[in-house]
């Protein structure tokens, strides 16, 4: 598996890094605790407004966090 290259978020609490493949619409979250997920199937729209949130925190929690199928990774 080729590893994805994460960005790093300022500002966040709990969101470390984010990455996202537009190519397969995988989207990686990685959280300050270590965690990383992966989500399937994540539109652009989605990702360039989870980017662009006041909260990252709060934006996955409501927006994506149970949304999309998601695996630790």
């Amino acid at each position: 598996m080729t590893r994805m290259k994460l960005e790093p978020v300022t500002g966040s609490s709990s969101i470390k890094a984010i990455g996202h493949d537009p190519a397969t619409g995988k989207l990686h979250v990685q959280f300050h605790n270590g965690n990383t997920y992966e989500h399937d199937d994540v539109p652009l729209e989605k990702v360039a407004a989870f980017t662009g949130a006041v909260s990252q925190g709060k934006f996955y929690n409501s927006k994506i966090r149970g949304a999309y199928t998601t695996r630790k990774v």
